[in-house]
């Protein structure tokens, strides 16, 4: 686990299950097959424990305050003019929904692209939840909180063809990364 993620009660709790869980594998149990009282499913933990705690990629987008995400994003929506807002409330009510979604803002320059992109990770990252920022170039990916290009992050060969994959391991820590990723802006 990552020594400066904060950690709410519930996340404490849940690590709990997750630790009495590995020690009831020691002797081939498991929590979920404990008969006596009946397990109910919000007994078992909730976080995938074993991909958060030995995996760096994840520990890094952990790594965020989610007192000063918080505080970016209310500063952030308060700053923001109708079309931002417009545009903000629209991706967060996918995101809260569960609802998979592309959004593409388009705009000349100076009209608020990024800021809208900054206060969507803020606002998310405030709940500890894992946000990838990627731009087609580095210079681009700066402007993001976090950011890095699209090529680094997701493995994209440079010289791409009609058979050309990202180099991503199904089972590796991008692979895990990506699994727990909420929004990838």
């Amino acid at each position: 686990m990552h020594p400066t993620r904060t950690f709410v009660q519930e996340d404490i709790y849940d690590y709990g299950l997750y630790l009495i869980n590995r020690a009831l594998n020691v002797a081939d149990y498991n929590l979920a097959r404990l008969d006596s009282p009946p397990l109910s499913v919000s007994l078992l933990p909730k976080q995938n424990w074993d991909e958060i705690a030995g995996n760096r990629y994840i520990a890094a987008q952990l790594n965020y305050n989610p007192d000063q995400q918080r505080t970016e994003a209310e500063t952030n929506l308060n700053r923001m003019n109708t079309d931002q807002r417009a545009a903000y409330d629209q991706i967060m009510g996918a995101y809260r929904s569960g609802e998979s979604r592309l959004f593409f803002l388009e705009g000349p320059a100076g009209t608020g692209k990024t800021f809208v992109y900054q206060t969507v990770a803020a606002s998310v990252r405030a709940e500890q939840k894992i946000v990838l920022c990627v731009a087609s170039s580095g210079i681009a990916a700066l402007l993001l909180p976090g950011g890095r290009t699209a090529h680094s992050t997701l493995k994209i060969p440079i010289d791409i063809h009609a058979e050309s994959t990202c180099n991503i391991p199904k089972s590796g820590e991008i692979a895990s990364l990506l699994r727990q990723t909420k929004i990838l802006i």
